[in-house]
């Protein structure tokens, strides 16, 4: 039997205007040694430091802990529980909001400085072999929520990782990554297509066309190409249409199987050649030039297996920013909201799974995970795709600054049969149930109206067309 023992050892130092805290575990007569970094303003809420010894006794792989705290108001003398979301790397390069608390083994991080949270989070977090957040209370904090932020550790993390990024603060404050002008690998643009049309700002165009010239004019490089899969109701002369906007670049591949969304793509990669992958549906148009680098970017981030996009509807409300599973069910974050911060809580966030509308992937960990299931043909396909990577250790990232317009289910009808969500269901039964970037504490809350700008709601009058109110997702504490 396993023989564990907790050895308290108190001890604490400045590390500026941060406390810190030394304290030892013994696991299998091993000692080992932690450090705890508590904000200014903050205490250690009852019983922390036990349960943090108690959590590494119990699984001896963890390296880094954090968990929930209070905010208490020295004006009002009210309270609120911040809850924190599960380990997400990428969205730590933009800052520390993990809460006032942090407890790291020593020992990978021995012989450097320690300057801070962000710093702390970052350095620690690379060597970690877990990472784990409880869903607790470990600290009380008086003031506003606590964010620190080091750009230096960030570049510092960036030039180990030979990333080929760099971080930039934005006019509001905020921070976001962008591309290097290091080269990156020939991406492949993959687009299924039946040939729909569909009125797009009083023009009725064919969807593919209008998807394709987006891409060939507004991407910022050259070293792409894009390879349509027509399906059998496709008409033959769309191919050659196709073509002609650039025979250098536009692949054509001919579907005559009945349509299954997997098998399509699956073929599209096959006449594909790019190291990188993006499939993009046949109703999205790209709105931001470099969306092609800030992919590559992403992708060649070690740890990182795939990538989504911003998508917003036509009359510019957000349609995808990621998506969460929740008991069984997959829904769009934010659908339905304004495209404003309200909708961005970061400009880069780590999620469970992104929609196939726009997805970035390297053919290396296409290839590992076998490819889009085919025995998914019209819905879950992308969820279970993103879900295998991650099952084989890769990370998620949604970049909030790839833009593209999505007029969703121009081509397909939308819906979900009994039988599609009982297999995905089977398939997935804990990750379909708990969003490892959800609160165990978080209830969602549906059918929530917004109400339109006002400037949309007379534009929509003047045409004439219909006015609803969207459905949005959102959460709250429990």
């Amino acid at each position: 039997m396993t023989s564990r023992s907790i050895a308290p050892h108190p001890g604490s130092e400045p590390v500026g205007t941060v406390e810190r805290i030394r304290f030892a575990i013994d696991v299998d007569g091993r000692r080992d040694w932690f450090i705890a970094l508590l904000a200014p303003d903050s205490v250690y809420a009852d019983g922390a430091i036990e349960r943090v010894r108690r959590l590494v006794a119990d699984d001896p792989t963890i390296d880094v802990v954090y968990g929930d705290n209070v905010l208490t108001s020295p004006e009002s003398g009210r309270e609120r529980v911040e809850l924190r979301s599960g380990w997400a790397p990428d969205r730590l390069l933009l800052g520390y909001d993990l809460g006032p608390v942090l407890f790291a083994r020593e020992a990978p991080i021995a012989g450097r400085e320690v300057t801070g949270h962000h710093q702390l989070a970052l350095m620690a977090g690379e060597e970690a072999r877990a990472v784990a957040h409880v869903p607790e209370v470990l600290s009380i904090r008086h003031g506003s929520p606590f964010i620190d932020r080091d750009l230096d550790a960030v570049n510092v993390v960036l030039a180990a990782r030979h990333a080929r990024c760099r971080v930039k603060e934005g006019g509001d404050a905020s921070v976001h990554l962008e591309p290097t002008e290091t080269a990156l690998p020939f991406a492949s643009i993959v687009v299924l297509t039946g040939g729909a049309r569909r009125v797009i700002d009083g023009s009725d165009v064919v969807l593919v066309v209008n998807a394709v010239s987006s891409i060939l004019l507004s991407t910022g490089r050259h070293d792409f190409e894009v390879v349509v899969v027509l399906d059998a109701k496709a008409p033959s002369a769309l191919g050659e249409q196709l073509v002609s906007l650039d025979p250098d670049r536009v692949v054509v591949v001919r579907d005559e199987q009945p349509f299954n969304f997997s098998a399509a793509n699956n073929l599209g990669v096959e006449a594909s050649r790019g190291e990188h992958i993006v499939f993009v549906n046949d109703d999205c148009e790209v709105v931001s030039g470099d969306w092609l680098d800030r992919l590559g970017m992403h992708l060649t981030n070690p740890g990182v297996g795939v990538v989504g996009a911003r998508l917003l509807y036509g009359d510019g409300r957000v349609q995808h920013a990621g998506l969460v599973a929740r008991d069984g069910w997959i829904e769009h974050r934010f659908g339905g909201y304004p495209d404003d911060r309200r909708s961005r809580p970061a400009s880069i966030e780590n999620v469970s799974a992104v929609t196939g509308a726009c997805l970035a992937i390297t053919r290396s960990s296409f290839d590992a995970v076998g490819g889009f299931p085919v025995e998914f043909p019209l819905n879950f396909n992308d969820v279970d795709l993103c879900f295998r990577v991650a099952e084989a250790g890769q990370r998620v990232v949604l970049d909030h600054d790839i833009v593209l317009t999505h007029h969703e289910t121009s081509s397909r009808a939308p819906g979900i049969t009994d039988d599609e969500q009982a297999a995905f269901v089977d398939r997935w039964p804990e990750r379909s149930m708990r969003d490892p970037f959800d609160h165990p504490e978080y209830v969602p809350v549906r059918a929530q109206p917004i109400e339109p700008p006002a400037a949309l709601l007379r534009l929509r009058r003047t045409l004439g067309l219909p006015i609803s109110s969207p459905r949005i997702t959102q959460t709250r504490s429990g």
